[in-house]
């Protein structure tokens, strides 16, 4: 099987808090992301990249994506770019947050054009709402809309697609080109993965909730932000083609399925056997925690852990960069790969979970330090 390694990573230029917590800077006190979020906008050397076709349908989170996705892919290739014959085995992964957003088209045109019709009949009338609605605001609503922009801006053809699964998305990210690339199915792979804590519906349930951090005293609860992360990984022979330099090498990547809203400790603890029973045990892991904020989420992987890997150094990097929900396990990849307080030889577990998706972890092996500062994490 292929040993995969992490060659490059980025967050969009939009996500202040990750940027401010990487550069050894104060993160913003307040939890309410509306009160310091930046507006995106795409950097005119993207721009210039881009199609003008192409910037017609581009969306905020695909202007994230590219921004992030460009980072990585500067940091792995530096001055060896990624040859043609490459790039035609580099596979394409996104996540997708929802999929309402095209049924949203069609509920406006049933209101507008036929308010009394059923759903079956409304799918029959498909034909209409094309020639109701503008193309440009449909390329805009497909799941496919980051994938294809990424594809096209660096000249990947390998393949690729996007997946959903809550919270859970950037990990089974990892998940998925793990195993094509394992397998020799493919010999790069670019990650992307975004999500939007500060959208209404999202922002406001989490609000009624009670889950969002008090904006004055801080401390407990959730920091929503909108954000997104990349990953570039490369198998051996390809490290071995471009003389790129290896990050981390990623060692195991399981996901659980589950439909229960939170993951419980018995969940956690299958991973957890599972995870020790591939590793070899040699030195002591650093895990980073999924504790988004919630407090009985953090009890519950506690617990577990504390019973499968009692012997766990623990890091719960969303109290410095945020909770992004999709993006979340990148983001965590990242901020350990910048954790001064990690040396270089050590395992890292990464743990994600997602509402009525289930669970998963990545392990890796820390092989370089991007760290500005001397500790990134409590």
């Amino acid at each position: 099987m292929a040993r995969v390694f992490v060659t490059g990573v980025g967050i969009d230029d939009a996500w202040a808090r990750a940027h401010a917590a990487f550069d050894g800077q104060a993160a913003p006190a307040t939890p309410d992301g509306r009160q310091d979020a930046r507006k995106v906008r795409l950097p005119k050397a993207l721009a210039a990249r881009v199609a003008r076709e192409d910037r017609a349908i581009l969306t905020d989170i695909t202007i994230r994506g590219l921004m992030a996705a460009s980072h990585a892919m500067e940091m792995a290739e530096g001055s060896s770019p990624f040859p043609d014959e490459i790039k035609q085995v580099f596979t394409v992964f996104t996540n997708t947050e929802t999929v309402r957003d095209f049924h949203e088209v069609l509920d406006a045109f049933r209101k507008a054009r036929a308010p009394g019709i059923d759903s079956a009949a409304l799918y029959h009338r498909l034909g209409e709402v094309a020639e109701t609605t503008h193309p440009l605001r449909l390329f805009r609503k497909l799941p496919t809309n980051t994938l294809y922009h990424l594809s096209k801006l660096f000249g990947l053809t390998g393949g690729g697609y996007p997946l959903r699964r809550m919270s859970l998305g950037g990990l089974t990210l990892v998940e998925e080109a793990f195993y094509r690339l394992e397998a020799a199915d493919a010999g790069a792979a670019l990650l992307c993965a975004s999500g939007d804590m500060l959208s209404a519906e999202n922002y406001d349930a989490f609000r009624k909730m009670g889950l969002l951090a008090d904006p004055e005293q801080g401390g407990e609860g959730v920091y929503p932000v909108n954000g997104t992360a990349s990953l570039v990984l490369e198998t051996e022979a390809t490290l071995a083609r471009t003389g790129h330099r290896a990050l981390a090498e990623i060692t195991f990547v399981r996901t659980r399925f589950s439909t229960d809203m939170f993951t419980g400790a018995e969940d956690w603890a299958a991973l957890h056997r599972g995870l020790r029973a591939a590793q070899d045990g040699s030195d002591t892991p650093v895990v980073a925690l999924y504790d988004n904020g919630a407090g009985r989420l953090r009890e519950a992987e506690i617990a577990a852990l504390q019973q499968g890997m009692p012997e766990a150094e623990t890091r719960s990097y969303k109290r410095q960069i945020g909770y992004s929900a999709g993006a979340s396990a990148l983001a965590d990849v990242i901020a350990a790969l910048h954790d001064g307080t990690i040396a270089c030889g050590r395992s890292v577990v990464v743990q994600g979970t997602g509402a009525g998706t289930g669970c998963g972890v990545i392990a890796l092996r820390k092989t370089a330090c991007l760290a500005k500062a001397a500790q990134v994490a409590a």
